[in-house]
């Protein structure tokens, strides 16, 4: 029986100005263009930009995990933020169904000035869960995170590691319906990336949780994800299999 889908996105699109300059003038102009009510040219290239991302299609099912590679510049942390809805794709659409918590960037969320609890509060608001909730789990994420000698400490002095084992203890404790991450597991220490890892299956045969997982090392979802899915050039190269245990299934 075909599970539902969680999240779905079909010819997804994106483009970018090679100069901040060149795009920031294309952004106004067609800010203006609207205003008058003409729509903007977002299917062609204009002189500078280059396509991100090329006719991107990707399903996630509902307690499915699907693992993303690929090298540096393919097009996997853009794919992610349009996913998130942080940003807006210039064709294609994507459906989402149900909660959404995402992990883009290690330091996404939290202001430097606050303490590890203070930012608790601000990370946690923006993953959909009340002050009242959080109070009565805090005990528990700090201590899945391991940081209970640092929580009072402003989160400018903690490592990256230290700031991603937060925000992956906040992002599980939220019990999203889809969650994104993208490769903020790769600074955590090798025990804390198991412990995420166990807890995010967990979280799947439990709730039902989708799941989107960046790598540059497809053998850590050995067992876990249902799929890997490679990028190459803003394209979806190749979809295959997840990589089973024993085997070298993965793709890098």
């Amino acid at each position: 029986m075909n599970r539902p889908l969680a999240l779905e996105c079909r010819g997804i699109w994106k483009k970018y100005a090679l100069r901040l300059v060149l795009g920031m003038r294309y952004a106004m102009a067609d800010i203006s263009r609207e205003l008058i009510g003409i729509k903007p040219q977002q299917a062609r290239l204009r002189p500078g930009e280059f396509w991100a991302l090329q006719d991107v299609s990707l399903s996630i099912a509902q307690g499915q995990c699907v693992g993303l590679t690929g090298g540096n510049g393919s097009g996997k942390s853009t794919l992610l933020k349009l996913l998130a809805g942080i940003l807006m794709p210039d064709g294609g659409w994507i459906r989402r169904r149900g909660r959404l918590a995402s992990l883009v960037e290690v330091s996404a969320g939290f202001h430097p000035m606050l303490t590890g609890r203070e930012n608790c509060f601000v990370l946690g608001a923006i993953l959909g869960i009340s002050r009242r909730a959080l109070r009565a789990v805090l005990d528990d994420v700090v201590a899945f995170a391991e940081l209970e000698p640092w929580i009072d400490m402003p989160i400018k002095h903690y490592s990256t590691g230290m700031t991603v084992r937060l925000g992956i203890a906040l992002a599980l404790q939220a019990a999203p319906d889809i969650l994104l991450l993208d490769e903020v597991l790769a600074v955590a220490d090798p025990v804390f990336r198991r412990k995420s890892l166990a807890a995010i299956s967990d979280s799947q045969q439990r709730h039902g949780m989708a799941c989107l997982i960046v790598t540059h090392h497809a053998d850590e979802l050995t067992g876990m994800a249902d799929a890997m899915v490679h990028m190459q050039g803003g394209l979806l190269a190749t979809s295959a299999p997840a990589p089973v245990a024993g085997t070298d299934g993965g793709t890098r």
